[in-house]
């Protein structure tokens, strides 16, 4: 490893030479008017350029290549054109009225960037503008606004991503090319990442992209940075934004500029946010949270692509609410003196967070590099993360953590693609991960390990015409895992095993090894419909948690057991896709189905007698072990957008989602964490404005129903059935111009507008102790938050 990263940093900077030239195009519409304000999109070269008011706009004149730009433009369609530099003439590109949203547009998920009507399997994107707009607490909120992707929360802090049903290692979350590797295992592990650090999101449903590892069984999500701007000034952008309901405070700054074929950013966050509330429980101890983040790149940009080398920390501090009532339903916590309390006025509407609570530390280094030739490419992504975290359960110690983990992670990974004549794209590509996690504390819920992953994969793609284009591709993975052995004394020390007083842990030494694969096409009959075929297997290696673990966190509600004797889990997906689109109407029908062999699963421990397995006699909760058995997934969504002609400004956009999991061996035993069928609309009216002092004017309000989940895991009291809920947001925005170039932008937003009182399933909280004031058991979600924000850009 010493040799391994003075090696990857010499990478990153090893073609740093040569200069860059400026071209120009003009973008006009079909009657042959210029169109300002036109964003080009260069994924590959990872830039954004814009036409003036003459329709005109710079392009970087790079090594000859050809290269694939999308042109976005409310209200018309969004385009995607092949240039081939350097260019000799000008360029003139038109593009067509359209008002609908579900358009085309370029994703990196894949060997290339390609075009999404190109790609045979589900994929979908967040634009930078939805994002924008969005509501929630963290990153990973945002991620609800693509059908068919859920999250599995603890509070407002803690949140984790599920594709159709499956999440935790099955889901590979990305930060710029990079896996976000904190522990992803457990239930209160949400992601590491700042939303004020994210641009657009890439959202990859199932294993059909082969590029990210093999865990992607679910799919992929794939966080991305805006890309840098090379004007020769100082941008900059400072925000502040308030939330009602938690009286949560976030304050962001970020600066960038560049100069000549250099360019840097750095932006920083804090968020601290006080305890959550809702009719039903009224102000929720100790679900507060702080946090810190911060990022800086530094990158050059030269005449053979790119290199950027980025530095980000995040840190968080939660509380973790256990839902302790007395018997009227007042929440109640234990003090220093180990005596128990009950919580006054002044402490529900504290922002010092009580206990247990949670700290994580998060550090990345990560740098990618791209280069470009002829009709070749070579591209080559490295990341190193320290993630530590402690847990804190009490009070009268409270520098002394229960559980301290820390785990460091290093990755790679390399791609070379190239044409295979006029209409054939080869690419072939090496990953690696190596891992090793230590324990620092008494409580320990898994062992101290070591991981090696290594794999590569091989794919092509190929286009027969403008109607038909295939896509297929193999991958394959090895992984060597080992972890130690441990005895402990009455008081969780270490020791060795002739005075032990227990073994919490096992020596265990693994080797695991599986295939990928994905073959796909997409058939275009005319230009309104686009049919999609794609069928995958995937393959995923037991994590550490599954293998060994043995313990409990502070503030969840189950003791768990690991299971050394699990196999790999593999799977068989079939994804169709059927998309109409016409000026003012896009269909999209997206139905699976997903057979799983070997999936793994925490299962509630009974005794001979029903009750529930103890542990821990000082801690008495449910106890949990990992096991598994073939599994049966299907389910599907359906998109809408709607434009009622002529009011373009209008969107409506209806869209459900829906899956459900089974054991094939057992019809009438449902898989865990499956979430209910979900029903949105959306209607959102927008007005561009470009000559006005307020410009991109937007109300937008939705309305989500979710049905009640009857299909539950039910051996051994696993989960609850969950009643239905329906929810009201609204938000509203603009664009403030000043008389400089600089700009306001503001935004307000209510959620849960009828301050519905509501359990989501996939609330870890509803499984908190039973209020005995109400009968009712669990913790309910957020009620009504009004939201304020205000941006100063420049």
């Amino acid at each position: 490893m010493k040799i391994v990263y003075p090696y990857l940093l010499c990478v990153t900077f090893f073609f740093c030479q040569m200069g860059a030239g400026q071209n120009t195009i003009q973008i006009t519409d079909a009657k042959g008017v210029p169109l300002s304000k036109v964003t080009l999109h260069w994924s590959e070269l990872k830039q954004y350029t814009q036409t003036d008011s003459l329709g005109l706009a710079k392009l970087p004149t790079y090594r000859a290549g050809e290269y694939a730009v999308e042109c976005v433009k409310q209200g018309f369609k969004s385009q995607v054109f092949t240039i081939r530099l350097p260019l000799k003439q000008s360029v003139i590109w038109t593009l067509e009225t359209e008002i609908t949203e579900l358009q085309e547009v370029l994703v990196t998920g894949v060997s290339r960037t390609t075009q999404l009507k190109e790609i045979p399997f589900a994929i979908q994107t967040i634009t930078a503008k939805n994002w924008q707009q969005a509501s929630g607490s963290n990153a990973v909120e945002a991620l609800q606004q693509v059908a068919g992707v859920q999250i599995l929360t603890t509070g407002t802090a803690i949140a984790k991503p599920l594709i159709r049903g499956l999440g935790y290692n099955r889901v590979i979350s990305l930060s710029n090319g990079i896996r976000i590797e904190g522990q992803q295992w457990g239930d209160e592990h949400g992601l590491e990442m700042d939303a004020h650090a994210v641009d657009h999101v890439e959202i990859i449903k199932g294993p059909g992209s082969l590029w990210y590892g093999s865990d992607a069984m679910a799919g992929v999500i794939h966080f991305l940075a805006s890309p840098p701007k090379f004007e020769s000034k100082l941008n900059g952008l400072i925000s502040q934004e308030y939330q009602s309901n938690a009286r949560s405070l976030d304050h962001h700054f970020s600066l960038s500029g560049a100069a000549n074929s250099w360019f840097w950013q750095t932006q920083g966050t804090h968020r601290i946010a006080g305890n959550f509330q809702n009719p039903a429980d009224g102000y929720v101890l100790n679900s507060g949270f702080q946090e810190w983040d911060g990022m800086g790149q530094l990158g050059i940009r030269k005449n053979w692509g790119h290199s950027t080398l980025r530095l980000s920390t995040w840190n968080q501090s939660v509380g973790l609410p256990e839902g302790d009532r007395n018997q009227w339903g007042q929440f109640t916590y234990t003090d220093a003196n180990e005596q128990t309390q009950t919580a006054t006025p002044q402490d529900l509407k504290s922002y010092t967070l009580g206990y247990p609570q949670q700290t994580i530390n998060h550090h990345t280094v990560n740098s990618q590099s791209f280069i470009k030739w002829n009709h070749q490419s070579i591209s080559f992504d490295w990341g190193f993360q320290s993630n530590t975290r402690r847990e804190y359960g009490n009070a009268a110690m409270p520098n002394l953590p229960n559980v301290y983990m820390h785990l460091n992670t290093l990755s790679w990974n390399g791609k070379y693609t190239a044409k295979t004549g006029h209409k054939g794209n080869v690419a072939f590509g090496i990953s690696g991960m190596h891992q090793t996690q230590v324990n620092a504390a008494t409580d320990r819920i898994i062992p101290n390990y070591q991981l090696l992953d290594l794999g590569t994969c091989l794919t092509y793609d190929y286009r027969f015409n403008d109607k038909w284009h295939l896509m297929g591709g193999g991958r394959l993975d090895v992984r060597w895992y080992q972890q130690q052995a441990l005895w402990t004394d009455q008081n969780g020390n270490e020791t060795s095993p002739n005075v032990a007083y227990r073994q919490a842990f096992y020596a265990l030494n693994s080797h695991f090894n599986g295939m990928s694969g994905s073959v796909g096409t997409t058939f275009n009959p005319t230009k309104t419909k686009t049919i999609k075929w794609n069928v995958a297997v995937g393959y995923r290696a037991p994590n550490a948690a599954e293998l060994s673990s043995n313990g409990k966190h502070e503030g969840t509600f189950r003791y768990e057991l690991g299971n050394a004797s699990l196999k790999p889990e593999h799977n068989l997906q079939t994804d169709v896709g059927f998309q109409y689109r016409k000026t003012h109407f896009t269909l999209d029908v997206s139905p699976f189905i997903n057979l799983i062999s070997n999936y793994i699963y925490p299962k509630r421990l009974k005794d001979s007698a029903g009750n529930d397995v103890i542990m821990d006699a000082a801690d008495p909760v449910p106890t949990y072990v990992f096991t598994s058995g073939n599994s049966l997934l299907f389910g599907g969504e359906i998109q809408i957008d709607f434009h009622p002609h002529p009011f373009d400004w209008l969107h409506i956009e209806p869209a459900c989602a829906f899956v459900r999991g089974i054991k094939q061996n057992d019809p009438t035993g449902y898989l865990p964490n499956m979430p209910a069928p979900q029903a949105k609309l959306s209607v959102r009216s927008e007005w561009e404005r470009p000559d006005k002092f307020c410009q991109d004017l937007y109300f937008l309000f939705q309305g989500i129903y979710n049905s009640d989940q009857h299909q539950i895991a039910t051996e051994g009291s696993t989960e609850t059935e969950t009643p239905a809920y329906a929810l009201f947001h609204f938000s509203a925005g603009c664009k403030v111009k000043t008389a400089t170039k600089s700009h306001w932008n503001l935004k307000i937003s209510i959620e849960n507008l009828l301050n519905t009182a509501y359990q989501n399933h996939l609330s870890r909280l509803k499984y908190a102790p039973i209020n005995l004031a109400t009968g009712q058991m669990g913790i309910f979600n957020p009620g009504r938050n009004y939201a304020l924000r205000l941006q100063y850009a420049w």
